[in-house]
């Protein structure tokens, strides 16, 4: 894999799909980059809603890769 922005809240599945999110990141060749957002239990859209930062970072991953 490559050129991937893995994004996961801290609490979602215990925790579990941020571990999972850094295992594929250590997997991925660069471009590649991991969020995790803290304090939250969130999946998909509902993660994304509990950072103020997350939407910035991902215009900015694209503006860099793509």
């Amino acid at each position: 894999m490559k050129s991937v922005f893995y994004i996961s809240s801290d609490g979602d599945q215990g925790g579990k799909r941020a571990v999972w999110a850094k295992e594929l990141y250590d997997q991925t060749a660069e471009p590649r980059k991991v969020s995790i957002i803290p304090n939250s239990g969130g999946h998909g859209v509902n993660a994304l809603k509990d950072s103020d930062t997350i939407i910035d970072e991902i215009l900015v991953w694209f503006r860099e890769t793509l």
